[in-house]
């Protein structure tokens, strides 16, 4: 039998069904200001993250275009790890933004704050930590660094809602964050995403952003993209919002399974003054036995990932704009990227799931 990387069910209650379908009957599917369910699901997300202003968004990754197009980022340098999804990078480039690739902590795998205080320039406007596997960055050290520079963090905290650092919500912190609601996050509504701010301007400048730079007027003050939210898709998020406790427990409690099965020899990502969610079950194996782990679990119906075995700094997309001579030196990233395969982690697993994965795990590192 095989057994899916990741599920994305949403709970299809009869509220839901007459939500959907009164919102589809009403005719305004998209609104440029936002509708009625975008706008509930910004303000449900500011209570979730105690933030003044939320702006709903296609996709975090639209959500980090618009924040890095505000003119204080313009023709720049933006320090990011080189260890995370290539939506990071490809969010700076294109706003002609330079990223500049940093190192991870070999515990956590997040933005190392010594590799950005290396890395920062007189050009650099701003530091870009990333939620890694729903693992916090290590803020209390990043604000450290953005404060002694005078430079914003902007959190792209995609992979992040449900968990907490130093007992605050993660997309509470920095000038600015992004979180997720696509298909693999804790919930989702198909694609969409959301940008918190307390900042006013960054606020004002979001909300033009996502409609072409356009207040309303047909004369756009910068070129935004079409990076609205539709209505649809704010209801369904809006009706998983009740169940993301529920859904981070009980990724916390297949975890916790992994840990106890899995081989002395598998190494787990750790967490740091924070309450981490569990977006997968990514491990370390050694590096000479990755791809038989890799190939045993492919051979047993198993889907997994290899999240990441190409670090953002060796990628063809980095490469035609950015390489110029040699690449970042980034020991830690690229000993990540050597040892690294992502197991499901999703609600449809069962433990006897858990069990025979870990079992093909443990039976290839002999």
């Amino acid at each position: 039998m095989r057994i899916s990387f990741w599920e994305s069910k949403i709970e299809v209650t009869p509220e839901l069904l007459e939500t959907i379908v009164g919102i589809l009957e009403g005719g305004e599917l998209s609104v440029r200001a936002g509708g009625p369910y975008v706008v509930a699901l910004e303000k449900q997300l500011c209570l979730l993250t105690g933030r003044k202003y939320a702006v709903a968004v296609s996709s975090a990754t639209t959500g980090l275009m618009i924040l890095l197009s505000h003119p204080r980022f313009k023709s720049s340098q933006v320090v990011m790890p080189a260890f995370t999804f290539l939506a990071t990078m490809t969010s700076a480039q294109w706003n002609n933004i330079t990223p500049i690739f940093c190192d991870v902590d070999p515990d956590t795998w997040t933005l190392d704050a010594e590799s950005v205080e290396r890395n920062i320039t007189s050009h650099t406007t701003a530091i870009i930590p990333v939620n890694m596997f729903g693992n916090p960055s290590n803020y209390t050290d990043l604000e450290g660094v953005a404060r002694d520079h005078s430079i914003p963090l902007i959190v792209d905290a995609a992979q992040g809602l449900g968990a907490k650092y130093d007992g605050k919500a993660e997309g509470s912190f920095g000038l600015a964050s992004v979180i997720s609601f696509s298909p693999s996050k804790v919930i989702t509504g198909g694609e969409g995403g959301i940008i918190l701010t307390d900042d006013e301007d960054i606020y004002q400048h979001c909300l033009r952003g996502r409609h072409y730079g356009d207040d309303g007027s047909y004369n756009p003050t910068f070129p935004g993209i079409n990076a609205k939210l539709t209505e649809v898709q704010a209801a369904i998020i809006l009706s998983q919002i009740p169940l993301i406790t529920s859904r981070v427990d009980g990724a916390l409690a297949r975890a916790k399974l992994y840990t106890t099965l899995l081989h002395d020899e598998v190494t787990f990502q750790k967490s740091r003054n924070s309450a981490r969610l569990w977006k997968e079950c990514t491990i370390l194996v050694p590096k000479e036995l990755r791809d038989k782990v890799s190939s045993n679990l492919s051979a047993a119906g198993v889907d997994h990932r290899k999240y990441w075995s190409v670090p953002l700094h060796h990628t063809t997309a980095y490469q035609m704009y950015e390489h110029k001579s040699g690449y970042p030196i980034l020991p830690i990233t690229e000993d990540l990227a050597d040892r690294v395969v992502s197991l499901p982690m999703h609600s449809g697993l069962s433990v006897e799931n858990i069990r025979r994965i870990s079992e093909i795990v443990n039976g290839s590192l002999c």
